[in-house]
């Protein structure tokens, strides 16, 4: 058996983990994930899919995104409800409830939204205790 030698195109980092992202092309990430979040809010839970839950860097980014898209699009009860799912991956329940309670006023018969708020704010119930 042979080696393959390694594809002199692909990228050399250490324990293959990407480079750390500036603070310029951070921003510009997010950006780029909220207009992708505000033309097609499912987007988010394709995004959670798979990401460590309960405040994991990449639930943050995908809040942080999420999050972004809502003030470009603040009528928008769908986006509050999935950027809902979004704050309670990345463990802020708090910020949960508000996103929550939004997409409520947006639209009051939003059940899911409806279902998930109780959820959260059981949650936080519990944990006032």
């Amino acid at each position: 058996m042979t080696a393959t030698p390694p594809d002199s195109r692909a990228p050399h980092w250490p324990h293959n983990r990407a480079p750390a992202m500036n603070s310029a092309s951070l921003d510009t990430a997010i950006r780029q994930l909220a207009e992708l979040f505000m033309a097609e809010p499912e987007l988010v839970l394709a995004c959670l899919e798979g990401v460590k839950p309960e405040g994991g860097a990449e639930s943050r980014l995908i809040l942080a995104a999420a999050r972004a898209a809502t003030v470009e699009c603040p009528e928008y009860a769908d986006l509050f409800y999935h950027s809902g799912q979004a704050a309670i991956a990345a463990g802020d329940y708090e910020t949960a409830e508000v996103l929550l309670a939004r997409a409520l006023e947006l639209n009051p018969t939003y059940n899911d939204a409806l279902f998930l708020a109780a959820h959260v704010a059981q949650r936080r119930e519990r944990e006032d205790r």
